[in-house]
């Protein structure tokens, strides 16, 4: 009986397979002279004169037609404005090259007001010419009014709450990723659109094969402003209360944006406590020119940075200066060749104090407290080139960076026990890396071998008072493997294979390998994905004479419905161990009051994770919605010892096993309204956290709860600009041993600005409402004012910074079983004058 209900479900899934199956008709448009790809051509599937299914091509010229069947006498006609219509047999092929011939056509004379947003299968494309205004001054200012579209206070651009993965300008990444200085960069005046692709798969070879859940963005730019020379020139000057000094700065950039070829040369001089290494920072994390580093160097001395919800550059007193230079183009292959360099060079200044209640015991809670003066000294060079492949039958690349740092940190400390100490970090760091990658096609089946050789070194000094301890650090890491990838009708099947060896030398030298398999399916039917891998990798720590084996299965699904809903739903389970750095040494101190005692425990690390995201857009209503809530339970084999004496901190690791879980739910929600130039956003989120924590042996548990509301609001008609944003938090701890009062923190910002002619008056003010554990609630006002006059070619502002002078911030914040209250000092009153002239 069980044979035949199993032979009858496997001819009914046979049918449904057969009767579903789908037939994929690929091609390139291109120009008959310049053999280069027409974006957005209308490729449309012809079966006895009628229109079967149709499609749009993408930047690259590039078209996918599925049909369910196919006909000896099916035919393709494609159009595309200013070329002839082009009508072409199919006779079979999969792979069709269409060639379009340049035709004279005339228009009468009509006016056509398009929609700002568009959607195009899996691409949004917003017209940016109707979004900017005459205040906008840069690429950034323009984005942050697009409805779905969010830029944080670091740059990185999320679409309908996902950040992006990849960032090009006319299809190419001069930045490797780090793109913040290019929307900084990139005049408003000068762009015209954004392409937002979802599901984004930049690897030709791939296209059409593997399921992608990347986001990617480009930005086009306007005829006029394409493979020309852009010339910025911005002088500035600040002037400091009590009128002491003035302090000048300012930046300079060329730029030349082309779809062949692009180049950046910019450098910078800043005091005015902007964060000049943002624009180091790697925010989209897939690119075809760069790769991320594997490994990292352990740090074994800790550098404290303040990390607070504020404005960096209210709490930031540096001299900084920045050079770079960028170059990217277009290889013959369809691939890129990059080439970037720069030099870095940033010092600051803080004043901190802060004091941390641990609620371990139940009858005595202990404090600490600490007053800190701290000077940081940064210096970073590094230079990276890259070039890669990307055709159908061959893709990779070819990428090496060398990069050195080194980090000066000085304090003066005023501890609980109410000595002065005075203590020096110095971290030089070098790292080099080369990675090489290639994929080759043949039919059906892919082949890809890569490679990645990486080496560290830093030998680091800690300097307490009179006491030294130093800590000389290498590391060489090497990853190798070879993939197979086989795609047949609606199924992919890939298996990987690889080997890692990991050198660690600290006191002593300390050798870890692993061997690696990865085998994957993927089942596409229509508009759902299903994909399937089970990693599974045997670690070896030759030192310690010992193995493990670690198996990591998931399994998600993805349902695409019409290009306006996503669902997507997954579940993994993964097992790892630990980092050599982790155990490799047996006593440190990180710190002038932190001990650290390792005993060469291996760790280990079991978790559980589930969740599902759903994401839903009407561009045509300018509306976008998201949301996602996700399960993780873990499980360890180790636990770190807190055990605190007269303000000293002593972390001991012992093998005991224990558990944590978080549980988190986050929605968006983005509406537009373009006639009334209006843009809303509100973010809602949830997080709940349990753990474990360890004090003398004694285990105490604890439960962490967080709900925070993020409304914010653009509006922006031509006469006048009004922005307010505002983050509204309620989080409470309970432990075993006493639970702690609700904490209710909320920060509001509100801008506005009058334009008159070429001019833009503007007043902004944010206000901190932070409730404090130990003292009444605090409320600070951070109130700045300003002046813009615009020209053509010149941009000239004034603004007075800090209005009410404010010197100090407070906020208490909860982690774990303690309690920490922390404050900063802040930039005094100042005026900021620039001069922006654009050549």
């Amino acid at each position: 009986m069980t044979t035949r209900r199993l032979f009858a479900f496997c001819a009914c899934l046979a049918c449904f397979i057969a009767t579903n199956a789908q037939i994929m008709v690929n091609g390139t448009v291109i120009d008959s002279v310049t053999k280069t790809g027409l974006k957005m051509a209308s490729v449309t599937l012809m079966r006895r004169g009628k229109p079967v299914t149709f499609t749009k091509t993408d930047v690259r010229g590039r078209f996918c037609l599925k049909a369910k069947s196919m006909e000896n006498n099916d035919s393709l006609s494609v159009t595309y404005i200013g070329y002839g219509k082009r009508t072409m047999p199919i006779g079979g092929a999969k792979e069709i090259t269409v060639e379009m011939t340049t035709e004279e056509f005339k228009l009468k004379e009509i006016l056509v007001s398009g929609k700002p947003i568009t959607n195009k299968a899996d691409t949004v494309i917003y017209d940016l010419t109707r979004f900017a205004d005459q205040r906008d001054n840069s690429l950034k200012d323009v984005l942050k009014k697009l409805p779905g579209v969010s830029v944080d206070k670091g740059g990185t651009i999320s679409v309908n709450g996902k950040k992006i993965n990849r960032f090009t300008v006319e299809g190419l990444d001069l930045t490797g990723g780090k793109y913040d200085k290019m929307n900084e960069t990139l005049k408003a005046k000068d762009v015209k659109s954004a392409e937002v692709i979802e599901h984004d798969q930049p690897v030709k070879a791939l296209q059409g094969k593997m399921y992608s859940d990347n986001v990617a963005m480009n930005i086009n730019l306007k005829d006029e402003a394409k493979d020309k020379f852009l010339f910025n020139i911005s002088p500035t000057a600040l002037v400091h209360f009590p009128i002491k000094e003035v302090t000048a700065g300012g930046k300079a950039d060329i730029m030349q944006i082309g779809r062949k070829r692009q180049q950046m040369y910019d450098i910078e001089y800043d005091r005015s406590g902007k964060d000049i290494s943002m624009s180091h920072h790697r925010l989209a994390t897939f690119s075809l020119s760069s790769q991320q580093a594997e490994a990292e160097l352990p740090h074994w001395f800790d550098i404290p940075l303040p990390n607070a919800p504020i404005d960096n550059e209210r709490l930031r007193f540096n001299n900084s200066h920045d050079w770079n230079f960028r170059t990217v183009k277009k290889n013959k292959r369809d691939g890129e060749t990059r080439l970037s360099a720069g030099y870095m060079h940033t010092t600051e200044y803080r004043k901190t104090s802060n004091m941390t209640t641990y609620y371990i015991d139940e009858a005595q809670p202990t404090t600490t407290s600490e007053e800190r003066n701290t000077h940081i000294s940064n210096d970073r060079v590094q230079i990276d080139y890259d070039r890669s492949i990307n055709e159908e039958k061959v893709y990779g690349n070819h990428y090496i960076t060398a990069r050195m740092s080194k980090t000066d940190g000085q304090s003066i400390l005023n501890a609980s026990e109410g000595d002065s100490v005075r203590q020096r970090v110095k971290s030089p760091e070098m790292n080099i890396q080369n990675t090489f990658s290639r994929m080759f096609v043949y039919n059906r089946h892919s082949f890809e071998i890569y490679s990645d050789a990486e080496f560290f070194f830093s030998p680091s000094r800690l300097t307490v008072n009179d006491m030294q301890e130093s800590m000389n650090t290498s590391l060489f890491y090497t990853n190798n493997k070879m993939k197979w990838i086989r795609n047949r009708s609606f199924n992919t099947t890939a298996a990987e294979v690889g080997a890692t060896v990991e050198h660690l030398y600290v006191n002593g030298g300390k050798t870890h390998f692993s061997i690696y398999a990865n085998p994957y399916h993927e089942i596409r039917r229509g508009r759902t994905t299903l994909r399937l891998s089970m990693p599974t990798a045997w670690e070896c720590y030759a030192d310690y004479k010992r193995s493990f084996v670690n198996t990591s299965p998931n399994i998600s699904f993805n349902l695409n419905n019409r290009n306006r809903s996503d669902l997507y739903i997954y579940a993994a389970m993964s097992q790892n161990t630990g980092n050599l750095g982790d155990f490799a040494v047996k006593e440190y101190r990180s710190d002038y009051r932190t001990t650290i005692f390792n005993e060469g425990i291996i760790p280990r690390t079991t978790s559980m994770t589930s969740g599902i995201k759903y994401t839903y857009k009407r561009t045509v209503k300018e509306f976008f919605f998201n949301l996602k809530a996700n399960y993780t339970r873990s499980w360890f084999n180790i636990m770190s010892d807190l055990q605190i004496t007269e303000g000293k901190y002593v972390y001991k690791t012992v093998e005991r096993k224990h558990h944590n879980s978080m549980f988190g739910m986050h929605g968006e929600l983005s509406k537009g309204w373009f006639d009334l130039r209006l843009n809303t956003l509100l973010a809602i989120e949830y997080n709940n956290t349990r753990g474990q924590h360890l004090s003398g042996g004694k285990i105490t548990g604890y439960e962490s709860n967080k709900v925070s509301m993020k409304p914010s609001l653009v509006f922006s008609p031509s006469w006048c600009e009004v922005h307010y944003s505002a983050s509204f938090a309620a989080s409470r701890t309970k432990t075993d041993a006493v639970s702690l009062q609700t904490l209710w923190n909320w920060r509001q910002s509100l801008s506005l600005t009058k334009t008159i002619g070429n001019t833009d008056l503007s007043v902004s003010a944010v206000h901190y409402h932070n409730e404090l554990q130990h003292s009444p609630t605090v409320n600070t006002l951070l109130a700045n004012a300003s002046i813009v006059w615009r020209t053509r070619k010149v941009r000239l502002s004034a603004e007075l910074r800090n209005l009410f002078d404010s010197r100090q911030y407070t906020i208490t914040s909860y982690g774990g079983v303690a309690s920490s209250t922390g404050s900063y000092h802040l930039r005094p009153r100042e005026i900021f004058v620039m001069a922006q002239i654009s050549l």
